[in-house]
């Protein structure tokens, strides 16, 4: 090889304060405390490149905020704004699950929330926990009226149901009654479907055939990823269901609050893969 594309190899440890100048200048600062501690920060490791970048976050910062680019944003530690951003609540709103096992949390819900099977006379719901034999008839009837098939995404919103003050939302599962029952999967997956369908709700109610732990944390997982919100630059976001209870017989059991934990943990880390995909990449 005769001829090469680098002639002279020159390494700078850190930029010259002209070159410094020339950027700030570039970018408009003409605060005299705002330039000096950016050029602190280009004598740093990522010199120029680091000026640019932490110009850029502390700018999106004072947008977002409605005020002028200062020294202070841009003190602020970059790395842990970002970490901040990352790991914050996409939205005002972050739905908490919870168990319960009072008599009159389904009769009183803003939203009561009940899983339903496939049957030959169309759309039934599936052992109600905590639910009157009253408003189970009332739900099945107003089903068969509306011709619910019960099938998987399916929901279908109900008012003036006998034994309740608010809404019934009777989600499908997509499965006969055995296998509703036993199918945790398909209880996870309706949970979610119902969480989408409770934006902008206070409170909701679910009244699954939840009985033992993996069954509750499955629904609770569900309710978490379903009612996943990413608004972080929308003015006025979709808001995420408020609070969210599953009733079953004992809310003490130790299985099953643990069950409601790891459900926890395994949704939220889900859910921030899922911002990290949905975030710009001038944001990570």
């Amino acid at each position: 090889q005769i001829r090469r594309r680098i002639g002279k190899r020159v390494r700078l440890a850190k930029p010259r304060a002209e070159d410094i100048n020339a950027l700030l200048d570039a970018w408009a600062i003409a605060d005299p405390e705002t330039r000096k501690v950016l050029t602190g920060i280009g004598m740093k490791d990522g010199a120029l490149g680091q000026i640019d970048k932490t110009i850029k976050l502390a700018s999106m910062t004072a947008k977002g905020a409605g005020e002028q680019l200062s020294a202070a944003m841009i003190r602020a530690p970059v790395s842990g704004w970002t970490r901040a951003r990352i790991s914050a609540p996409r939205t005002s709103r972050v739905t908490t699950v919870n168990l319960s096992d009072k008599a009159t949390a389904a009769s009183k819900a803003d939203v009561l929330v009940v899983l339903t099977a496939k049957s030959k006379d169309g759309a039934r719901v599936v052992d109600p926990q905590g639910v009157s034999a009253e408003t189970v008839k009332a739900v099945n009837a107003a089903l068969g009226t509306l011709k619910a098939k019960a099938s998987a995404d399916e929901v279908v919103r109900l008012a003036g149901i006998a034994g309740t003050e608010g809404v019934v939302l009777a989600v499908g599962s997509g499965q006969e009654r055995d296998d509703a029952l036993t199918d945790v999967g398909a209880q996870r997956d309706a949970a979610g479907s119902a969480a989408r369908a409770l934006a902008d709700v206070e409170s909701a109610v679910f009244a699954f055939p939840a009985s033992h732990a993996e069954a509750v944390g499955a629904v609770t997982e569900g309710v978490l990823r379903g009612a996943y919100v990413y608004g972080e630059y929308k003015k006025e976001p979709t808001k995420p269901v408020d609070d969210v209870k599953i009733l079953v017989a004992d809310a003490k059991e130790k299985g099953l609050t643990q069950a409601v934990a790891d459900a926890t943990i395994r949704a939220n880390a889900q859910n921030w893969a899922r911002d990290l995909v949905n975030m710009p990449p001038l944001d990570l």
